[in-house]
């Protein structure tokens, strides 16, 4: 059984797309995602572990114009600071970035414009061991170059040839086959490129080798190798959630995974309960929503569907500087109610004491379930910024909520 990968999962309005960063929202690349706000400004987002980054973009469509009087362009970016708020806990794998070795960069050029100039300098000088030294500089610097540019087309090579080893031919004698004319440190660069190329390969395949096996001939360190197996992993998860559906064959061999790669027991744990939370966002959409009792007397013949305790929150500039034509923004999360989420088929309302607000179902145009911040982002007809909820309950709200305004209320 092999992965492949889905980009995104519709529930009519709500939308929950996978990238190798998390899940999310829009369109996305590792660490980061791009998208348009409210305003129409188009910008991109990324970051990890309560500490992220975004830059707009500017305006999208024609007719954007600088403001007059305005001399200058002044970039924006902004840093979102967890406040820690939202109840973000167990919604997504924790995946580390893996840093690999730049085996595909280039060669300094000035060796080679250096060698020549020298070169060519020597030609014109008089003095015969002052002209020898200065051509022997140039002749170095050139021969210096070259050996540089061989090594890394020999690393390239290897590289070109080894990334795409079906599973069974991922070996000592082919690393050795190919790798034997690199040096020690060459060997080390390229190593983890080729592992990461060499477990995605098992992944697209469906067959899963020891990782110990590798690790025996391969240079890496043993804390870098669980590294690069444990993003991969986590990208299989992700490849499987893509559509919430965990079949027998898709189990096997993320328990095949979990075994053969040795993944520690707090990651398949933590699995575990993301395709669990996953699966019951999924049914939620499938099955006939259930009617749960209010706390509050009901309006009419009103009907709830979810009640429990959340927090709405509203985003504000924290913190602005500017240097270098740059704009900085700090930004984060600050607390406007606490107390009780209700969802019925007449309101979104949530309640802290007396003081309620409530907001019409049949009002809420869009859902942004953002697993990974532990917040829900609800866009109301008539309101310029969305509603940002939080609940422990996290999946359920956003799934039920999506459930009623797309579906109706097919109780039962």
């Amino acid at each position: 059984m092999a992965f492949y990968l889905r980009k995104g999962i519709n529930f009519g309005p709500l939308r929950v797309n996978l990238s190798k960063s998390g899940l999310g929202l829009s369109a996305g690349v590792t660490g980061a995602r791009i998208g348009i706000n409210s305003q129409g400004r188009s910008y991109v987002h990324g970051g990890r572990h309560g500490l992220y980054y975004r830059k707009n973009l500017g305006a999208v469509g024609p007719g954007t114009k600088p403001s007059i009087g305005q001399r200058q362009s002044v970039t924006e970016e902004e840093i979102f600071t967890d406040t820690g708020l939202t109840y973000a806990a167990n919604t997504a794998l924790d995946k580390k970035e893996v840093l690999f070795p730049d085996i595909f960069q280039k060669n300094n050029p000035l060796l080679l414009v250096g060698g020549f100039s020298f070169l060519g300098i020597s030609l014109l000088m008089g003095d015969l061991s002052l002209k020898l030294g200065v051509a022997v500089i140039g002749l170095f610097m050139l021969i210096y170059y070259n050996k540089q540019r061989s090594k890394r087309n020999n690393i390239l090579l290897a590289f070109d040839t080894l990334k795409n080893l079906k599973p069974l031919d991922q070996n000592q004698i082919s690393w050795k086959k190919n790798t034997d004319n690199l040096d020690h440190k060459s060997k080390a660069e390229l190593a983890p490129i080729i592992l990461n190329s060499w477990l995605e390969k098992q992944l697209t395949e469906g067959e899963i080798l020891n990782l110990n096996e590798l690790s025996e001939f391969l240079p890496i360190e043993k804390e870098l190798i669980q590294e690069i197996a444990i993003s991969q992993y986590t990208e299989a998860v992700e490849f499987v959630l893509a559509d919430h559906q965990l079949n027998h064959s898709e189990q096997e061999l993320i328990s095949k995974i979990e075994s053969s790669w040795g993944i520690p027991e707090s990651m398949i744990h933590a699995e575990k309960e993301l395709i669990e939370k996953f699966q019951r966002l999924r049914q939620l959409q499938i099955e006939p929503l259930t009617p749960v009792k209010l706390s509050r007397t009901a309006v009419g013949k009103e009907q709830a569907f979810f009640e429990a305790q959340g927090r709405l929150l509203q985003q504000r500039i924290l913190e602005t500087w500017q240097a270098d034509k740059v704009r900085y923004k700090t930004v984060g999360f600050q607390l406007d109610m606490e107390g009780t989420i209700r969802v019925t088929d007449r309101v979104l309302e949530i309640q802290e004491g007396r003081n309620t607000r409530s907001y019409p179902i049949r009002k809420v145009r869009d859902i942004y379930l953002d697993t990974k911040g532990g917040a829900v982002e609800i866009f109301i007809e008539g309101r310029k910024n969305p509603l940002i909820m939080t609940s422990p309950l996290l999946f359920e709200f956003a799934g039920i909520l999506q459930k009623v305004i797309t579906d109706g209320t097919d109780a039962s």
